[in-house]
């Protein structure tokens, strides 16, 4: 009844094999992968084995015995080597052909010189283990690439089998006929068969999960290429807008939170448009491209750069405060400066730099570096300019009271002062009343007469009394005097609000000026009076 039963087992066995055979037969015709070649080998070698142990179940010879371990062996390295070719390594080593060549002498020995079953099983069982642990050994480099899943369930796999492996050990063990080679062939027919059954199964849910995860991974890579071809410019090939404000939130949100410091460089082409109206635009756009790979040139590793939109270009650095984005500046202008452009020769850019202040506003920022690439414009270009970070726009606006301290002991000073003062109350009241920029436009062109005169006066005083730091004070109020043209027309035309502007003339203006520069001169006029 046991060999009926075993003999319908290993006809089911040998009919799923023939499946396979033929599956996988089709499989490699459609695909052509050398995965697919070994598996196919495999399931032959295994197909082979199989049958030669069902024709001779009850009467094998020792040459049977011998070629169906060593088909069964191959079948293995087989299935090893398939799995090697998945993860591009060569099917085959050195090795493998040793560990044969190794197990051959083996079977040889155990079956013709010194017949033991257990021996036999050891030398199949232990050869097995050794194609498996080279195998994995070898490919855990490449497995490492894969996804949880995968690596979880390659190792799975191979424990399994080596459980098996191991647990055949502990069953020829406890077989009382070691040296009767057909009492053990029905249990290697079992065996034999079940293993087959498990493994190629096992191997076909894992092929289809192992090519389900390749085409999962070869579309996010696609996906990822995709998304980085509508993040770059066409022309330069360096991030764009888009790339920018993604970089941006994430810095904002996960930066800050670790106090990291960063700036942005805004630069923009000098007398740009002539170019392209005096040579075309295709001498504008190799002037652009050849400015992209110079700006990319001179930044390290962690900063990034991205076209702005038409001749300007901004970069991100990270950890870098104001003073080492000036220094990035200085870099730049000189790289541009020893270089020979096509057509024009010669090609500078003016660039403004401002750092991150802590919680700031993305926008607010963006028009900070903006109105200092619009200073050094009007400075003359071919120049950087920097947001010192003493120039903070203050959140918190309050109306100003004349204080003792603002007292310079020259009474036409004082007069000029506290009059700055009451306008820049009014702009206060503005604020308060919901006035439009348009209704405080009278208030503004008072306010700038009125820096204008005192500044002249002021200026004309110091040269008079010969105070040492007049020349320094004097360019003080020349880009005090710019500044304010700037934001006033940042204001008008809606990239700053009024309660910015306000905050500006209050603290740079009135308390600031005041306090820290005019201070120097009140003392020097002291000291003269006595």
């Amino acid at each position: 009844m046991y060999e009926i039963e075993l003999h319908s087992f290993l006809i089911i066995a040998e009919a799923i094999i023939g499946m396979y055979v033929i599956t996988f037969s089709i499989v490699y015709y459609v695909r052509r992968h050398p995965m697919h070649l070994m598996m196919l080998f495999s399931l032959i070698f295994s197909a082979i084995s199989l049958s030669m142990i069902h024709d001779s179940i009850n009467g094998p010879s020792r040459e049977i015995v011998l070629i169906y371990n060593l088909f069964f062996m191959l079948s293995i390295m087989m299935v090893i080597a398939g799995l090697r070719t998945y993860f591009k390594q060569k099917p085959f080593s050195v090795r493998f052909v040793a560990y044969f060549i190794f197990g051959s002498l083996l079977y040889f020995l155990f079956i013709y010189i010194y017949p033991s079953y257990f021996y036999r099983v050891i030398t199949s069982s232990g050869t097995m283990i050794i194609f498996i642990i080279d195998g994995l050994y070898k490919t855990r480099s490449t497995i490492k690439n894969e996804s949880k899943k995968i690596q979880v369930t390659i190792i799975v796999s191979f424990i399994i089998l080596v459980a098996f492996f191991l647990l055949r050990i502990i069953f020829a063990y406890l077989s009382p006929n070691q040296n009767d080679l057909t009492s053990n062939m029905s249990t290697t027919a079992f065996t034999t068969g079940f293993f087959m059954i498990f493994v190629y199964n096992f191997w076909l849910m894992g092929f289809v999960l192992l090519e389900s995860n390749s085409e999962i991974r070869s579309l996010s890579r696609n996906t990822r290429k995709m998304t980085d071809l509508a993040m770059l410019d066409p022309l330069t090939k360096q991030f764009n807008r888009h790339r920018l404000e993604m970089d941006m939130d994430e810095y904002l949100e996960v930066g800050q939170r670790q106090e990291a410091v960063a700036s942005l460089l805004l630069m923009d082409l000098d007398y740009f448009k002539e170019i392209n109206d005096k040579h075309g635009h295709d001498v504008g756009d190799r002037i652009i491209v050849m400015a992209s790979q110079l700006i990319s040139s001179s930044l390290r590793s962690g900063d990034q750069l991205y076209r702005w939109g038409g001749d300007e270009f901004l970069v991100l650095t990270m950890n870098t405060d104001v003073d080492g984005a000036g220094r990035l500046a200085q870099r730049i202008l000189e790289k541009f400066k020893n270089t020979d452009f096509p057509i024009i020769k010669t090609q500078t850019l003016s660039i403004g730099c401002a750092q991150h202040f802590p919680y700031e506003p993305k926008e607010a920022w963006f028009k900070r570096v903006d109105l200092a690439l619009y200073k050094a414009k009007q400075l003359g270009r071919n120049r950087s300019e920097s947001w010192d970070n003493s120039e903070n726009l203050p959140s918190t606006m309050n109306k100003k009271r004349w204080e003792d301290l603002f007292e310079s002991g020259n009474e036409m000073i004082d007069t000029q002062h506290k009059g700055l003062l009451d306008l820049s109350n009014e702009l206060y009241e503005s604020l308060g009343s919901g006035n439009s920029t348009e209704n405080v436009e009278g208030i503004l062109d008072r306010v700038s007469e009125d820096l204008k005169s005192h500044f002249t006066y002021e200026s004309n005083l110091m040269k008079k009394m010969g105070f040492p730091l007049y020349e320094e004070h004097l360019e003080i109020h020349k880009q005090l005097l710019i500044d304010y043209d700037v934001l006033r027309l940042q204001l008008k035309i809606g990239r700053l609000s009024l309660g910015s502007f306000f905050n500006f003339v209050s603290e740079s203006f009135i308390e600031g000026h005041i306090l820290k520069e005019d201070m120097k001169f009140f003392d020097y006029m002291k000291s003269h009076k006595s």
